[in-house]
């Protein structure tokens, strides 16, 4: 697990501190660490993000708990650190497939309403551009949806390159439907990008 997790053999880690692989700076996530520790007397899944010395990034969980003396002092800490990396990737995953389209990977309704949720709370302003594509239905019906799927991938490939320069997010809703969000622009600004 030692060679697993840090990239070092058992004894190679004696002496070092744990939080010295924290993608953090080590002394924010100690001191997060023991004041919490000593707060409660134990951390139950404490997450870390950790970059081992082959410069792989790992999660751990930690479950620890404080040892005491007999005259109640503090003399040292036990616990466990899990390997959970594969399980974080998943879970990552998984939300990117909540929020991006699979086949364009564009951001989707999903993350667009996200965007809007945040800028109507900030009190932000800015416009939203429409978009189809016209006679898509007659590409799929004549072609093939193998051939609607490369011409839903090429559009969204041209919007990228044609949005590079802009201040713009461009989101797939589904089927034929594209939008791109262009934050803190006003009409006049948002029909000069329309066209």
């Amino acid at each position: 697990a030692s060679l697993e997790i840090f990239g070092m053999a058992p004894n190679d880690l004696l002496g070092r501190c744990f939080f010295d692989f924290e993608t953090q700076p080590a002394h924010i996530s100690n001191r997060r660490f023991l004041a919490t520790l000593k707060k409660h007397g134990e951390i139950k899944n404490y997450l870390t993000h950790l970059i081992n010395v082959n410069g792989q990034d790992r999660w751990v969980g930690i479950n620890a708990r404080v040892s005491f003396d007999d005259g109640h002092r503090m003399v040292g800490i036990r616990g466990t650190a899990r390997d959970i990396t594969e399980q974080h990737a998943a879970a990552e995953r998984i939300e990117h497939l909540a929020k991006y389209d699979q086949l364009t990977e564009l951001p989707n309704r999903v993350s667009l309403q996200q965007t809007i949720d945040s800028a109507i709370e900030t009190g932000g302003y800015g416009a939203l551009l429409l978009l189809d594509v016209d006679h898509f239905k007659y590409v799929n019906d004549n072609f093939g949806h193998c051939a609607g799927d490369q011409l839903i991938i090429g559009v969204a490939g041209v919007l990228r390159e044609t949005l590079r320069e802009v201040p713009a997010r461009i989101y797939r809703l589904g089927g034929d439907e594209f939008v791109v969000h262009l934050p803190e622009c006003l009409r006049a600004q948002a029909m000069q990008v329309a066209e």
